[in-house]
């Protein structure tokens, strides 16, 4: 049960990456020299319905999983779901900038979870 939960976690936060990757290009698209496509709009909306599920996915584990996985773990989560960005940020950053300081944030809690996961589970 606990390595279903620690692979859970890791999913939901690789969808948020790619949603976050996504965001970027199609910012550039719609914004840049050429207009978005059916595709990248149906992708799209597709990245950021799986990254609002992953994000309820993550909540729900961060209030039930400290009886499963680690505090540390819990701790990281909570971290690496808050870069400390605010919606004024969102309103004056360039935006590919505020979806890469996001993506680093979530990246290094990919990275950390690893590391955590792999302590709790006892896997070298």
């Amino acid at each position: 049960r606990k390595a279903d939960l620690y692979s859970n976690i890791l999913d939901s936060l690789h969808q948020r990456i790619k949603y976050l990757e996504n965001e970027s290009t199609v910012y550039y698209s719609e914004y840049g020299d050429h207009s978005l496509t059916d595709e990248m709009k149906n992708k799209s909306n597709e990245l950021y319905k799986k990254n609002s599920e992953s994000l309820g996915h993550i909540g729900r584990v961060r209030d039930i999983g400290s009886f499963i996985i680690s505090k540390e773990a819990i701790e990281e989560l909570n971290k690496g779901l808050n870069s400390g960005l605010t919606e004024k940020d969102w309103r004056e950053m360039y935006p590919p900038d505020f979806y890469q300081k996001e993506l680093d944030t979530v990246n290094n809690c990919l990275q950390r979870i690893i590391i955590i996961a792999k302590k709790d589970l006892e896997v070298k």
